[in-house]
């Protein structure tokens, strides 16, 4: 596939998150990809999102993010700024 992920979630999160990858890391690296772990807090995506290029991104994916109906606003806020900086 040939693909360089971003894969986020909240810090609390994260620890699970490296776990995963790294047991996917051969899969991912076989395929061409590459893959980075990185907090993005909806709160403030701005300021836990300092290390994602999203001018680079071509795509956003998400899956299974909204459980709670109050986390529809930050969600929204958050692709906003996503898209605002592509």
């Amino acid at each position: 596939l040939g693909a360089e992920v971003w894969a986020t979630d909240l810090e609390y999160s994260l620890k699970n998150l490296r776990i995963n990858a790294r047991r996917n890391s051969d899969a991912i690296k076989n395929a061409g990809g590459t893959l980075h772990v990185e907090e993005l807090d909806w709160k403030n995506p701005k300021k836990s999102a300092k290390n994602i290029p999203f001018a680079d991104l071509d795509f956003v994916v998400a899956s299974d993010v909204i459980w709670v109906e109050w986390l529809i606003q930050p969600l929204v806020q958050t692709l906003d700024y996503i898209l605002s900086s592509s």
